[in-house]
């Protein structure tokens, strides 16, 4: 922690300077040109004793190495493994996986191997599974999570029995259908602010279903994307109403596409 106290140390140094600069009036050349002096010197003081790799790989490891959090992606973890590999990286205290459920028992190998001491999965087995296209590997349980094994096998989990997004109109069949009544709505979306409507119209409730008939998916210029335009058109012309009635309202607007 010595580079924690020279670098506070420089600040105090530094901000007395700028007190002694800025705050006395008026302030000479000769005057200026000392204190110039003295912040460069403080600057090669800490340069000197504050060691910081040149180039971009030793950069990067000394980065991860005095980290306390870092953020990636299962896929890029697995830079974290072979540096831990070659000596080259601290193993991880605590491992944090979000959506875990969507995340195939082979890609979260690749953060398993940092070392880490502990593993927290956090994801949800009722939402999506990881996708896979070929029914071999379906057959094979290839899109099975690690979340969804620990939990067939009674490995013990914190359940989260309370719900603060969805309207209650929404959260009415998932949390039935799904869930068996063990997650239940949150005070919020039970107060009366949270029915609010921007338009009027059964179509603008909570939720509602828009069948656009005579019109189907077709691929892009490449075959690889589907596409509507049917769809498309209606959804503008749905979200031009409700962008108008926000700014005249001042109400927040969100958006989203599958």
């Amino acid at each position: 922690m010595w580079w924690f106290f020279a670098i506070h140390s420089l600040r105090s140094d530094l901000e007395r300077l700028m007190r002694k600069l800025f705050f006395k009036n008026p302030v000479g050349w000769p005057e200026f040109l000392e204190a110039r002096a003295v912040c460069i010197d403080k600057l090669k003081q800490l340069h000197d004793h504050f060691h910081v790799p040149t180039s971009y790989n030793k950069f990067e490891k000394y980065i991860l190495n005095n980290a306390k959090i870092i953020l990636c992606t299962a896929c890029t973890s697995s830079q974290l493994s072979h540096g831990r590999k070659l000596g080259e990286l601290k193993p991880i205290d605590l491992l944090v996986v979000d959506e875990a459920e969507q995340l195939r028992e082979s890609e979260l190998s690749m953060p398993l191997r940092t070392g880490v001491r502990r593993a927290v999965l956090i994801g949800d087995e009722s939402q999506l599974p990881a996708l896979v296209k070929r029914k071999v590997s379906v057959d094979a349980d290839f899109e099975r999570s690690l979340f969804e094994r620990l939990i067939s096998l009674g490995h013990p989990r914190h359940l989260l029995d309370v719900q603060y997004r969805m309207h209650p109109e929404i959260s009415k069949f998932p949390l039935s259908r799904f869930y068996l009544g063990k997650v239940i709505d949150g005070p919020n979306i039970l107060e009366r602010d949270y029915e609010r409507k921007l338009l009027a119209g059964p179509m603008y409730g909570p939720y509602s279903f828009i069948d656009i008939k005579g019109r189907t998916e077709s691929s892009g210029e490449h075959g690889m994307s589907l596409s509507n335009t049917a769809e498309a058109a209606a959804v503008t012309r749905i979200v031009e109403r409700l962008f108008n009635e926000s700014v005249r309202s001042g109400q927040k607007l969100d958006k989203a596409s599958p």
